[in-house]
């Protein structure tokens, strides 16, 4: 059985998600400092490990991110940690050749409780190559 407070904490990481991809579609860099951690490791479609400096480059210089569309992730909570696991697609521009695309991946975060509050601490990307 779940403990009482699970609930409180799918609402919570589910706000903060929705905040994470705001703040990539907006290059809000400060805004996702306080949601991803600083020892962040991040796995690219193409199973490229990046932390979150590198991450933040690819952001701003690879890809321009225009709109972000999730399936109701799967979140299960274990203590100080917790999965969000689902598909998510991202319609974004390449910088340098101006093409508009779009890519279902399926993802897989994990989240930490720190003392500032949660943070994602690791972002999975797996491309779709099925569905």
């Amino acid at each position: 059985m779940n403990a009482p407070n699970t609930e409180s904490i799918v609402s919570t990481l589910m706000a903060l998600e929705a905040k994470r991809q705001q703040a990539t579609i907006d290059l809000d860099y400060a805004t996702l400092d306080t949601i991803l951690s600083e020892d962040l490791i991040f796995i690219n479609g193409k199973g490229r490990k990046l932390n979150r400096e590198d991450h933040y480059a690819f952001l701003r210089d690879t890809v321009r991110t225009n709109a972000i569309e999730r399936d109701p992730p799967e979140i299960r909570v274990y203590g100080e940690a917790a999965l969000m696991h689902g598909d998510i697609t991202y319609h974004f521009t390449e910088m340098e050749s101006g093409a508009k695309k779009s890519l279902t991946v399926r993802l897989s975060q994990v989240w930490k409780r720190t003392p500032g509050g949660w943070r994602q601490a690791l972002y999975h990307v797996t491309r779709i190559t099925y569905r």
